[in-house]
């Protein structure tokens, strides 16, 4: 009886290995760090939401972790700054400043009158403008910064106007200009930011006084681009397991062999100058219906030797086991050949607490082990963007794995046998309890 229980034990309250282990290159002198997760954690995962996670320190303690959104940590955009220098033209334009003037004295004497008419003639000196052909199409800007000889240590205005045409001209703005040194300090103010984005084609620069002393040598415009950058994308070919004919209709089958979270399908046409329509649908299990998530248009074309095909499809995020391509002879069809599927997500972004000492291990796989997930805000106090993109990086390397995990069987859950089997346990120990009082009872004899 007691070999029967230290068996039953044994069996019972056995632990399975481990799917994947990986180590952190991270030392341990930083209390949080950032890892991003790499294809091989999501292949040894058992769980659509990675909730088979696990960390421990080199003594074995777990350790708390959060997942977060890749965009959470890093930048999505990035803003391009250039300068654009422009050709510069001076022009001279005639400033009048002296109108003429006509005198008329009469003079009267000895009962006689006689009219003196003199005349001043009018004063016209010539200005110096600056003028800029910015092209039919260019690109909106808010600033320009200058360059000058002439006129250090005082504050010169200037006016800058715009026109599409050169005859009708709109005030655009105004700046004053300085430089100034004083024991090799230098002030400079040589900017002119515009309270408008300014979209015409000819720009005029001149100065409010009429100066001999200051000549433009440089003027750019100053241009921002916001771009978004390209967020990392893992990707995993799955292979075919079958093609189906049917009287319209060709299906072409898939299976994949890890719970991948896909948010993109990459799907290769075979043959080039192939133009078609296809249905994509999933199942978990072959004895379900298939269920539809996307219907997309695909096409591989060959021109001057360059192949073009269609984009990414996005797709609601979807893990399945079995992938199903339907093309419709109606819409285009396809060849004999089969077409290849690859399945895109984006990762997650594990942050983790380096609790005790390093190295530290991360697990992934086996819903036995002890998860301490939890969230974001419990590891940064006071929780900010900018702190969490601040954090250190450490990277995974895989130290082992279990090369015969499936990640579609379901999960041995070996606490319930724990509870049952203590329960049995139990029971079976007040039975044999039981039983003894019974035989060493005297009067049962």
């Amino acid at each position: 009886m007691k070999s029967f229980i230290i068996l039953a034990s044994l069996i019972l309250f056995s632990s399975s290995a481990l799917a994947a282990n990986f180590t952190f290159d991270a030392d341990g002198s930083e209390p949080l760090y950032q890892t991003t997760l790499t294809k091989e954690v999501y292949q040894f995962s058992n769980n659509d939401q990675l909730q088979d996670i696990s960390i421990s320190n080199t003594a074995g303690e777990v350790v708390p972790y959060a997942l977060v959104p890749y965009k959470n940590i890093h930048q999505q955009t990035k803003v391009i700054k250039k300068s654009e220098p422009l050709v510069i033209f001076p022009m001279q334009e005639d400033t009048l400043n002296q109108a003429g003037i006509t005198n008329i004295q009469l003079n009267s004497h000895d009962n006689s009158t006689s009219v003196n008419v003199t005349s001043e003639d009018s004063k016209v000196t010539s200005k110096t403008y600056y003028l800029f052909d910015l092209g039919k199409e260019h690109q909106a800007f808010q600033k320009l910064t200058l360059d000058w000889q002439g006129h250090d240590g005082q504050l010169l205005t200037i006016d800058v106007m715009s026109s599409n045409n050169l005859n009708n001209w709109v005030n655009a703005g105004e700046a004053s200009l300085l430089k100034v040194t004083a024991n090799d300090q230098v002030i400079i103010q040589n900017s002119i930011t515009f309270n408008r984005l300014i979209k015409a084609r000819y720009l005029k620069i001149l100065p409010q006084e009429t100066t001999d002393a200051f000549s433009l040598t440089s003027v750019n415009l100053e241009l921002s681009q916001v771009e978004a950058l390209t967020q990392p994308t893992l990707w995993q070919e799955i292979p075919l397991s079958q093609r189906n004919k049917g009287n319209s209709e060709t299906h072409i089958d898939f299976e994949s062999p890890s719970r991948y979270p896909a948010s993109f399908l990459s799907i290769k046409l075979p043959q080039q100058n192939t133009i078609t329509h296809a249905s994509v649908l999933t199942r978990n299990n072959k004895e379900k219906p298939w269920r539809l998530i996307k219907k997309t248009s695909l096409y591989r074309l060959n021109k001057q030797g360059h192949d073009y095909t269609n984009k990414d499809i996005p797709i609601p995020t979807t893990a399945a086991r079995y992938w199903r391509l339907s093309f419709n002879q109606a819409n285009g069809g396809l060849g004999k050949e089969n077409p290849q599927l690859s399945l895109g997500w984006r990762p997650k972004v594990l942050v983790w607490n380096a609790r005790g000492s390093g190295p530290f291990t991360l697990h992934v796989g086996d819903t036995n082990t002890a998860v301490n997930s939890v969230s974001i805000t419990n590891l940064l106090k006071p929780y900010s963007i900018q702190k969490l993109k601040e954090l250190p990086t450490s990277n995974l390397s895989l130290t082992s794995s279990d090369q015969t995990f499936n990640a579609w069987h379901a999960a041995v859950d070996y606490k319930r046998f724990w509870l049952w089997g203590g329960l049995f346990l139990g029971v079976l120990a007040l039975a044999v309890m039981a039983f003894s009082l019974v035989k060493n009872n005297p009067n049962n004899k």
